[in-house]
């Protein structure tokens, strides 16, 4: 029987990292006998394999963040809605069932966006596989607050409310989380991580994450390092500043180029305060 190992995230864990690591190495993971499957990518990870199961709850979720139906929120929906989930998961099985590898390594923290673990389950399945979920779990407020400022730093959201009124603070019940999937998946597949306990690692998240799926580190494997392959930080003065840019309802285009004035300005921030 073939292994999938589901992982989730959480949001702001090094799940960028870890995609575009998983992504980059491919060919290279594919030869050691772990599929990264192209079917449901998007950029370098499965959020197309979430995003199908997205319905009501998600639509709440998008109106609070973002009151106002305007260009930002039809973006937002233009985005998230594709295929539906029975095309790409039939469009996922047949690519498992042509690749003679054991294990499937899917990657998307949008699997926590306010879906039902169950639909999840019966789209998978139709691939004859054990199910393990990963999830890596940050201290509740440092998460939080890299929730709050990769909403204002991005550039579909350019979320300008405060952080009181998220609603990823539902999301901080980590054990709830866990018990949702543990009854669909059953508590012995859940494989959790404390995110702070791997940055200590060579490589860190991306070491742990290749320790769980039984992948040995080779010295051909490469390894995310340019600013373009992870999420960068904006000091905190600068991210306030962002906010209330964003009140003024820009364009995509004009946020991008206020985030590229901004970088350098708060690398000079950063090394002043150290």
């Amino acid at each position: 029987m073939k292994e999938i190992y589901l992982h989730v995230g959480y949001h702001k864990t090094g799940t960028t990292a870890i995609q575009n690591f998983m992504h980059r190495n491919k060919d290279l993971i594919l030869s050691e006998g772990i599929l990264y499957p192209l079917t449901g990518l998007s950029g370098a990870g499965h959020s197309k394999l979430a995003n199908a199961f997205k319905g009501n709850e998600w639509d709440k979720v998008l109106k609070s963040l973002l009151p106002k139906e305007n260009e930002i929120r039809q973006n937002i929906y233009a985005l998230e809605r594709g295929e539906s989930s029975a095309s790409l998961y039939m469009a996922l099985k047949s690519e498992v069932a042509k690749s003679e590898v054991k294990k499937i390594v899917l990657s998307s923290e949008c699997f926590l966006e306010w879906i039902d673990p169950q639909e999840v389950k019966e789209a998978l399945a139709g691939i004859n596989a054990s199910i393990k979920i990963i999830f890596y779990f940050r201290e509740p407020k440092q998460w939080i607050e890299a929730v709050y400022y990769q909403l204002i730093k991005d550039r579909y959201f350019r979320y300008s409310g405060e952080i009181e009124d998220l609603p990823q603070w539902e999301m901080l019940n980590y054990n709830a989380v866990l018990q949702d999937w543990a009854l669909v998946f059953g508590r012995n597949n859940l494989i959790v991580r404390q995110y702070e306990n791997t940055t200590c690692l060579e490589h860190g998240v991306i070491t742990d994450f290749l320790n769980i799926i039984g992948l040995s580190e080779v010295n051909n494997f490469q390894y995310p390092t340019a600013v373009s392959d992870v999420n960068l930080g904006l000091h905190p003065l600068l991210i306030k500043l962002l906010k209330h840019t964003n009140k003024l309802n820009f364009s995509e285009k004009f946020h991008k180029r206020v985030l590229k004035f901004l970088y350098p300005i708060s690398n000079w921030l950063i090394k002043v305060r150290s």
